[in-house]
């Protein structure tokens, strides 16, 4: 079993340490499954909290990206799930600030399996010459019989609709702004607006961005012309995925309703890193308007 990944971009070295920092912020571990495509970072999975994680594209992102060995009867299948503890990790990745130049990942195994990760930072006194760093953080392998606690939701939660969210900076601004609020509703309508509405016993905070391209997915919801597809979810959980966000790129974030039961926020950076939240609805509260009326605002 051997993996290895070597990057030499520091633009694409700090935005894997911000998936590490971003995942760090929500859980005391983090899961990373290398496969020969990509490798995919996320946290152990809890019904009752949101589901994130991050796929990065290892053809494109990595200089260099093996993995070989893992099923000798089927290369095709090779994966390998490791839990490593988020502090450890970011740790060990943490001088990738120092403009470091070249950066190596290796899962290895002595006594135990851990992680190799060595790199290149330049000297601030020396002009040319680079220090070589290493550190390795323990891993823990995760055997066959628990890949399915792990496994991503691809295409096991349907999309009824989806639209584009407006600018990141925005978007998080209004979102603090329903400070008093203990959730949010979401609401997409076919005229390609979106609806970001605080539920207060007395009042209605509420606003609608308009040309989002709402985009259908459902035949049923296509003939669903009225209020539109909603879901209720918590303020606190997307507040706080918002500013764990560790990410120093433009982020232009698009929304997604499954269901009426899941609010999925997504975003892509140059179509090399993907990230997926997922949040489901909120049920704690009883909400007097089971449908969404349609007054003069639309």
């Amino acid at each position: 079993m051997k993996f290895k990944a070597i990057m030499n971009d520091n633009s694409k070295m700090r935005e894997f340490l911000s998936v590490a920092l971003t995942l760090g912020k929500h859980e005391p571990n983090i899961i990373i499954i290398s496969r020969n495509d990509s490798m995919t970072f996320t946290i152990p999975r809890d019904s009752n909290k949101p589901f994130i994680w991050f796929d990065i594209n290892s053809s494109t992102f990595f200089n260099l990206y093996k993995l070989e060995g893992v099923n000798p009867e089927d290369p095709e299948d090779d994966v390998i799930y490791c839990q490593v503890n988020a502090s450890y990790f970011i740790t060990a990745l943490s001088n990738i600030k120092k403009a470091a130049t070249f950066v190596e990942i290796k899962l290895q195994k002595e006594e135990f399996p851990f992680y190799t990760i060595n790199m290149k930072i330049p000297s601030p006194n020396d002009q040319g010459k680079d220090f070589n760093i290493s550190n390795k953080v323990p891993c823990l392998i995760l055997p066959r019989i628990d890949w399915d606690y792990y496994e991503l939701p691809y295409g096991t939660i349907p999309f009824d609709t989806q639209s584009k969210c407006p600018r990141f900076a925005t978007f998080k601004r209004f979102i603090d702004s329903f400070k008093y609020s203990n959730s949010i509703r979401f609401t997409m309508r076919q005229d390609d607006t979106l609806s970001v509405e605080e539920n207060l016993e007395a009042t209605r905070h509420f606003t609608i961005f308009t040309k989002v391209k709402v985009t259908e997915y459902s035949n049923e919801d296509k003939a669903h012309k009225g209020p539109g597809i909603s879901v209720l979810v918590e303020r606190k959980k997307i507040s706080f995925w918002i500013h764990s966000l560790s990410f120093h790129v433009p982020i232009n974030l698009n929304c997604c309703i499954h269901n009426n039961k899941h609010l999925e926020l997504f975003f892509r950076i140059r179509n090399e890193v993907h990230s997926h939240f997922i949040i489901p609805a909120d049920y704690s509260e009883e909400d007097s308007d089971n449908e969404i009326e349609t007054s003069d605002r639309d």
